[in-house]
């Protein structure tokens, strides 16, 4: 992550420095006079281009509605389908730009890469956090830090990963709040990712007792209302550490869930589990509100 960090900043360095030096209105007039598209564009070409533009627009809109509806169906290749839609999305909207300016506008490619130059030059001018969301978003791509459908935690945001575009990186919380968060900020925070690519994920789980009862007993207890869930991943082991208060005893239950979508469902499923039968075995909780661990 730490050597991402050096190229992203070694990128925009190159780009400012690049930008600083050159005189734009020079670089502008030695290209526009090849450059006299916009006189022999005629209405005709500008219908075609504007049909073409809504029929891709349309078409994305379709595939990412029936992608979204079949991943949102099989959970086995869920996110599989929709790390695939920002793909397709983006296969889409650069072949429609490029024919619409290369076959129904015929710039010339040489104008066209001019162009492009000139428009990278302009955003070094102004437009810098624009150009490190840009770099970091295609870093971040790259590098599989986290991809759609990943439980994630940045700074103090923590949810499903919805999107992850040029720009930014779209987030939904547990309280099923969108947060859209900077593609420059997720390289330069601290980030957890929970599922890695993977639909499990370890969900963890904490209860007190009075430090009177019987721990092993406790513990017996939290491993059968963790396992009896119908939301654990039987696949994976389920652990109890306990620790020792000064006036408690706190049992932490690690378990899998089978879908990170569920972590709450999971969590609340053992807490009634555990709540009742508690109850039966009268077991007590402590008197004191502070848990510190010793």
């Amino acid at each position: 992550m730490r050597r991402k960090q050096v190229v992203l900043a070694a990128l925009l360095s190159l780009t400012s420095v690049f930008a600083q030096n050159l005189s734009l209105p020079s670089v502008v007039s030695n290209v526009m006079p090849e450059f006299d598209v916009l006189h022999d564009i005629s209405v005709a070409q500008l219908i075609s281009g504007i049909i073409l533009f809504v029929l891709a627009l349309l078409l994305s809109r379709a595939l990412r509605v029936f992608l979204t509806y079949v991943s949102e169906r099989t959970t086995r290749y869920r996110l599989m389908i929709k790390n695939v839609v920002p793909i397709i999305m983006f296969l889409i909207y650069s072949v429609t730009f490029l024919l619409i300016l290369t076959s129904v506008f015929r710039i010339p490619s040489g104008t066209l890469v001019a162009g492009v130059g000139i428009v990278v030059i302009s955003l070094g001018f102004g437009a810098k956090e624009i150009i490190a969301n840009i770099l970091s978003g295609i870093m971040l791509t790259w590098s599989k830090s986290y991809s759609v459908g990943d439980k994630i935690s940045v700074d103090n945001f923590y949810g499903e990963v919805k999107s992850v575009g040029l720009f930014d990186t779209r987030i939904q919380t547990l309280d099923d709040t969108q947060v859209s968060i900077p593609n420059s900020l997720v390289q330069t925070r601290q980030l957890a990712n929970a599922t890695s690519g993977g639909l499990s994920m370890l969900v963890i789980t904490t209860f007190y007792t009075a430090p009177e009862n019987d721990p092993r007993l406790v513990k017996k207890i939290l491993w059968e209302a963790a396992v009896g869930s119908s939301y654990c991943n039987f696949h994976k082991p389920v652990s109890i550490v306990v620790s020792e208060g000064t006036h408690f005893t706190q049992f932490v239950v690690k378990a899998y869930v089978f879908d990170q979508r569920r972590e709450v469902a999971f969590r609340t499923d053992i807490a009634l589990r555990v709540k009742e039968v508690f109850k039966k075995e009268k077991i007590t909780y402590p008197r004191f509100s502070g848990y510190d661990t010793v």
